[in-house]
């Protein structure tokens, strides 16, 4: 295990990248340099490419804090190559979901919020917008739209706090509803104003619109550590058509997509979606987070049903072995729960909370929360790659927008298919803790022979290049090593007709 007390090298950082990615994309001719099959007995694990799900829309994560504390850094080096690692095809994930964290106001007398989660907003007071705030989370916004991003949705986790009972942006003093009704309509007009700001001021396009986080749940309250506010399920509602009406009214609904409700699980989220009735009809994307860890399936039916799209929104984990930043465990929790919110829930996209994670805060807390851990201290400009960061490669480097869901026959296994470059993909879990034998049945594929190109994280290995295996006469026999991650690519396959 590394040291994880002790920041890693950048160079060594973007190069262990560099060199897991590398052999992922290149052309490998079959030949005696490649690995062949074992000839042991092995459970045997279907793959259906007839049976079909979710198009696979796009990996993401917030930009917010981390964006906040990075974003000014002195060392333009170091903060571009920070961004590169999330935004970067080549360097880097190749992420394409950016979601920019739209600041509420706080009270100018209150000081109360964790390092970088006060968030600050382009309306600082009642009317007046300052343009020249948040400037680091932009910046990090506009490096990764020069990088791999595709699709930027602001999210807004609380009112400003003029608006609300309490007079504080992270909550109502009795956990309740914070934003008063009489400002429904204020808050509406802001948020719908934050793309036409963007796109006049900036040339950046906001494609969706997220107007509460997390609405349901009972920790936000004043004085908090964070911005955000309750609304019960039908505030929420009269909160959703009002932002509708403004995005209609001032001409930006057919390009600007409404997401709610970031519920904290997807039972929560269901249950909201039923009280919004027939006003859900207004949302282009029915989003949740999976802190909440419920059935998810009821989830998945109701929105096939209204025909909207499916984004888990936010979900990251603080590990079970205390701040060690490279301990396998930190990655196969993020697996776990990816896996459930990608054959279960079937989600079109998934998104990582605050991918750049506080250095400090994690060691005092002892906790090992996000993919890269970076100082937030202000004139503390260092970094290092955490094993979460391999493992969320595992499945956002290789799995690619437009690859198709299929049906592969172990749980610990998501798999999709991608018709246009002719690629089958599979990211497989192995939990146990000791190498288990497996043969993927490719007989539903036409009879071929090719490579198999894997790449692995386990406890000593960071998205790794391994050798290349061969699948022949639809057949692959492979060993999964013990507590790893590991993407196996077959390209150059073509489903039976």
């Amino acid at each position: 295990m590394a040291d994880a007390s002790r920041p890693r090298s950048r160079r060594l950082s973007r190069r262990d990248v560099l060199r897991g990615g590398a052999a992922g994309t290149a052309a490998l001719a079959l030949g005696s340099t490649l690995g062949t099959g074992r000839a042991y007995a092995a459970t045997r694990i279907p793959i259906d490419p007839g049976t079909r799900y979710q198009t696979f829309e796009g990996w993401g994560t917030a930009l917010s804090w981390g964006a906040n504390a990075i974003g000014g850094w002195r060392d333009v080096d170091a903060r571009e190559e920070i961004v590169d690692l999330l935004y970067d095809d080549r360097r880097g994930l190749g992420l394409e979901i950016a979601r920019y964290n739209i600041g509420a106001a706080e009270h100018p007398d209150h000081d109360h919020m964790r390092l970088s989660a006060e968030i600050p907003s382009l309306m600082p007071r009642p009317g007046e917008w300052d343009l020249t705030r948040d400037a680091a989370q932009r910046w990090v916004l506009e490096r990764a739209l020069r990088g791999s991003a595709r699709h930027i949705e602001g999210f807004v986790t609380s009112p400003h706090y003029w608006w609300t009972h309490s007079g504080c942006a992270s909550g109502a003093v009795d956990k309740g509803n914070n934003l008063k009704p009489e400002h429904v309509g204020d808050f509406a007009d802001f948020v719908t104003e934050i793309p036409r700001v963007f796109a006049r001021e900036w040339g950046i396009g906001i494609d969706a619109l997220s107007p509460v986080n997390e609405p349901s749940a009972d920790w936000w309250v004043a004085n908090g550590s964070q911005e955000g506010c309750h609304y019960d399920p039908e505030y929420q509602r009269q909160v959703l058509v009002a932002v509708h009406e403004r995005l209609e009214a001032k001409g930006l609904a057919d390009r600007v997509r409404l997401s709610m409700s970031e519920e904290p699980g997807a039972e929560a989220a269901l249950a909201t979606l039923r009280v919004l009735g027939d006003d859900a009809r207004r949302l282009g994307t029915v989003t949740t987070h999976s802190y909440w860890d419920q059935e998810r399936t009821g989830l998945h039916d109701a929105v096939r049903a209204l025909g909207a799209s499916l984004w888990m929104s936010e979900w990251g984990t603080s590990g079970d072995a205390g701040y060690q930043p490279q301990h396998i465990s930190n990655a196969l929790n993020l697996s776990r729960t990816m896996l459930r919110d990608l054959r279960e829930l079937r989600a079109d996209a998934w998104n990582v909370w605050n991918a750049i994670e506080s250095q400090e805060a994690n060691r005092s807390e002892d906790v090992s929360w996000g993919l890269i851990h970076a100082t937030y201290t202000p004139g503390q400009e260092d970094f290092y790659v955490a094993k979460q960061y391999y493992g969320y490669g595992n499945y956002a480097k290789f799995v690619r927008p437009g690859s198709v869901a299929v049906e592969i026959g172990d749980p610990q296994a998501f798999a999709t298919y991608d018709a246009k470059h002719r690629r089958l993909v599979v990211v497989f879990t192995e939990r146990g803790t000791a190498d288990r034998d497996v043969t993927f049945d490719l007989g539903r594929f036409a009879p071929s022979a090719g490579a198999v190109l894997r790449h692995r994280t386990s406890a000593t290995e960071n998205l790794a290049g391994l050798r290349p295996e061969v699948h022949r006469d639809g057949s692959y026999r492979t060993t999964l090593k013990r507590e790893s991650i590991t993407t196996f690519e077959f390209p150059g396959v073509v489903p039976r007709r």
